[in-house]
């Protein structure tokens, strides 16, 4: 258990530095072909059981899709159906909560 908690930890600070990282070296990312990786690391990261790993994986495909537009948009039906999908799956209790805010 506590390496499955260790590795959530692991990975929402990885997705926290790439989205930081991605404002400042979009196109060497892009040039480098690193779009694909991570997209799949963000988008595999959306489908945790983690809440805490969610939002990081949230919050850096915003800034991938802000500072990578023209890279990104070959992969918007597949983050849109993660999206989608996680809105889908989540508790109408919760989605009360967000929409008074």
């Amino acid at each position: 258990m506590k390496t499955l908690i260790g590795q959530a930890h692991q990975k929402r600070a990885a997705l926290s530095a790439l989205a930081v990282i991605c404002e400042g070296c979009a196109s060497p990312l892009i040039e480098g072909g690193h779009v694909e990786p991570l997209v799949t690391f963000a988008g595999d990261s959306l489908q945790s059981d983690n809440p805490a790993l969610r939002g990081a994986a949230l919050y850096a495909l915003g800034q991938f899709a802000e500072q990578m537009v023209g890279a990104m948009t070959e992969f918007a039906p597949r983050v849109l159906q993660l999206v989608t999908g996680l809105l889908e799956s989540c508790p109408d209790d919760l989605m009360k909560v967000f929409f008074l805010f």
